[in-house]
């Protein structure tokens, strides 16, 4: 891109749920579900001969579940910062000029992944647009990367970024950035639910999950093993016990024999169910006035 040049790029991500809540160990797991988001970047060069490229975004225009939505600075500034990332790999030094829209098919901090697939939307639609090879690794590395840097994970989350992309069940090092294993997810549905209050990273108490680490541990070992339904299940049971929400909603699921696993997902408050032939248990939580949605994992 010369001076004066735009460009226009697209992305998609999906949301996730966690197999492993990396809070309190650094350990982690994830898989995907076939809710969507786009995106779509405008960006144009202001200057050149500059090795760090700076990255000034408008206002981002963002709906969420159609309904526009507010995202904090913290957000925004790592738009700008993945993006700018994405430059630097390319050595396209500068000051580039951005407008960012994206749209969401699930609810944003819910536990539902909505931050890192923001960012691999981002960084996998500028990747193709310049045609810069990144793979799905390497986009979730530098979205992990980003998250750190900016407050927007603990961990990073690399297993949330690998998930949002479509990587099946993954399970990770979040501290090297390594990916251990990946399973397939087998075709299984999964009802997700929402009460409508969102919680901020902010919002998280790191001690209250390392206090755990035992058995956020056990849980990280039952899916390197392939059990990952099972650390699923610790996994939900564990975070429900932290966050004080969703016990309730755990044993409405289990009455429903096909559910394999069920909890609150990343740090909450989004409650899912994972099994097959769902609909019987979306009716039950549709009929508490919650946000409910049936899905697939992928």
């Amino acid at each position: 891109m010369r001076v004066g040049e735009c460009l226009e790029a697209e992305g998609r991500a999906h949301a996730a749920l966690s197999v492993v809540n990396a809070i309190g160990t650094g350990l982690g797991g994830a898989v995907g579900l076939s809710l969507g988001m786009e995106c779509s970047l405008h960006l144009c060069r202001a200057s050149e001969g500059e090795r760090r490229a700076r990255v000034v975004a408008g206002p981002l225009t963002s709906r969420v579940l159609g309904r526009p939505f507010k995202v904090s600075g913290r957000v925004a500034g790592a738009v700008e910062r993945v993006i700018s990332v994405v430059l630097e790999v390319l050595d396209m030094g500068g000051v580039f000029l951005a407008r960012v829209d994206w749209f969401s098919e699930f609810p944003a901090e819910a536990g539902l992944k909505s931050s890192s697939a923001l960012l691999t939307c981002l960084a996998r639609g500028l990747s193709n647009a310049l045609d810069a090879g990144l793979g799905p690794v390497e986009v979730a590395r530098l979205v992990a990367l980003v998250s750190r840097e900016m407050g927007l994970s603990i961990t990073g989350a690399f297993d949330d970024a690998l998930a949002t992309l479509g990587m099946g069940v993954v399970v990770t090092d979040n501290h090297s950035l390594e990916l251990l294993k990946r399973f397939s997810p087998g075709g299984l549905d999964a009802v997700v639910a929402h009460g409508g209050v969102g919680r901020p990273i902010e919002g998280v108490d790191p001690g209250e999950y390392r206090r755990h680490a035992p058995l956020y541990r056990a849980a990280h070992r039952l899916a390197l093993a392939g059990r990952w339904l099972e650390a699923m299940m610790l996994n939900g049971v564990l975070t429900s016990i932290i966050t004080g929400e969703g016990g309730e909603l755990i044993e409405r699921a289990l009455e429903h024999g096909e559910v394999k696993a069920a909890g609150i997902t990343g740090k909450g408050p989004g409650f899912f169910a994972v099994g097959k032939g769902l609909e019987g248990l979306e009716e039950d939580l549709r009929s508490l006035g919650m946000w409910v949605t049936r899905t697939v994992l992928v």
